[in-house]
This record gives structure tokens, C-alpha cells and sequence, in this order.
């Protein structure tokens, strides 16, 4: 079976000028282009695409990677995933039984998490078991429950014997405010300021900062309306 690997995020947004100066401002992003595409970078490093939608809602994707595209095409219609296609990038564009929705490329090294950067990717369920099942035969990611964990409520995924995402089975509170699907979390050094500056500069919060056994949190909604979390990973 191929491994896949989250290696990039990609946000479409219905307006690519304010997202770019948003994130910008918020996680110190240097962005480069207009129009159909903004590269952002961080100390030279390529940490996201953002990107004008094809619908009227924006959203952040993961990107994953593998070295053969057109086996893990077959893999996704097999476990009962849909690909939409390719989009202008090259990325395929697909969807899980569910619904939530993923890009796949051919596989690259992804960028070490850090301030600003991506810095780990969770899948968000009300239905573990089958996420569990489809991400295992359309990706090969295999879940895992931590050691000590007292139940399946959060696996890690994991791909060539190592952790690359993580998958929460969302409580009722959460499941009322927090989308299904692919999380990108974003490094930061103080979550609480990082959040304060995010809603003056129009964001929602909702999760309010906290601490878990993956680090001090936050998830909000930018001023276009895609979710992401903050993220001070725990030392």
C-alpha cells in the first residue's frame, strides 16, 4: 500500500488579497503574487498556497502527498472517497464518504513546523470508526491509539511507522461549533496573544485558548470564514 503524508495546506478563500494580508499580519507571512494564487513564506520557507474559490465558501485543505497520484486516485474511489478532479496546480482534489475534502500531490518534504507554519493536522469526526477505515485504505494512514489514552476518542495517524495527523472524535460541545473534516493548526509562541490580535483583526473565536495533551490551543474563523487552530505544541 502507498504511504500518503500531510506535506502542505492550501486555503481557498473567497478573497485571496484580505486572507493573504490577514494570516499576514497574524503569523508574520511574507506573501508573493495576486490574482489566481499568494505563496506565503516564513524565513524563505514555502508554509502555504492561498487561493481564489470555486464556490462561496472558503475553507483550508491538507495537502498530502504520495509518489504515485494515480494509484492513490484508485484507492480513494475504492474506500468510497470522490475526486473532483485536478485543479490548476496539478493537486487532485478529492472527498471522504463524509463529505470533508483533501488534495493530494505528488509527495514533497513538508515544511518543519514552526511559528507560522503548519505545524500538525487533525481529522475532526462524529463517526471514528469509519473515518478510521477510509483513511486507512485510501491513504494508508494507520491509526493509533496513544499510549496511556483511555479510550479510541483520539488516534494518531500514523504513516511509515511515525505520526503525521491526528483524528478527534468531537464531543457534543464541540461537534456544535467545530466543523468535520481536515484541522490545520498553526504554530505560535503565546496562543492567548496570538488570539487577541486575531479578533481585532475581525476573526471569531470558537474554542477559546486551552490546554491539551497536544499543546495550548485555540481554533477561531478568519474574516472569510475558514477554520483553523493556533497551536503551542507542549514541551
Amino acid at each position: 500500500m502507498l504511504v500518503t503524508f500531510p506535506v502542505a495546506v492550501d486555503l481557498s478563500t473567497t478573497a485571496v488579497s484580505s486572507a493573504a494580508a490577514f494570516y499576514s499580519r497574524l503569523l508574520g507571512w511574507s506573501v508573493d503574487g495576486s490574482g489566481d494564487a499568494v505563496v506565503a513564506t516564513v524565513d524563505g520557507v514555502t508554509v502555504a498556497t492561498v487561493r481564489p474559490t470555486r464556490t462561496f465558501h472558503s475553507g483550508w485543505s491538507t495537502v498530502f502527498g504520495t509518489a504515485d497520484p494515480t494509484a492513490t486516485r484508485a484507492g480513494i474511489v475504492a474506500a468510497g472517497g470522490r475526486v473532483y478532479g485536478t485543479d490548476p496546480a496539478g493537486m487532485l482534489r478529492a472527498a471522504d464518504p463524509a463529505g470533508a475534502t483533501f488534495a493530494v500531490t505528488t509527495g514533497h518534504t513538508p515544511p518543519p513546523p514552526g511559528p507560522g507554519r503548519p505545524s500538525w493536522f487533525e481529522y475532526m469526526t462524529t463517526a471514528p470508526a469509519a473515518a478510521d477505515d477510509f483513511y486507512r485504505a485510501a491513504l494508508g494512514l494507520s491509526p493509533v491509539r496513544p499510549d496511556g489514552a483511555p479510550d479510541d476518542g483520539f488516534v494518531l495517524f500514523t504513516a511509515g511507522g511515525r505520526p503525521v495527523a491526528g483524528r478527534l472524535t468531537l464531543p457534543p460541545e464541540l461537534a456544535a461549533t467545530v466543523p468535520a473534516g481536515w484541522m490545520v493548526y498553526f504554530g505560535c509562541v503565546d496562543v492567548d496573544d496570538t488570539v487577541t490580535v486575531a479578533a481585532d483583526l475581525g476573526a471569531v473565536v470558537v474554542v477559546p485558548p486551552r490546554d491539551t495533551p497536544t499543546g495550548r490551543l485555540s481554533t477561531l474563523v478568519d474574516p472569510t470564514g475558514a477554520v483553523f487552530t493556533l497551536l503551542r505544541p507542549a514541551r
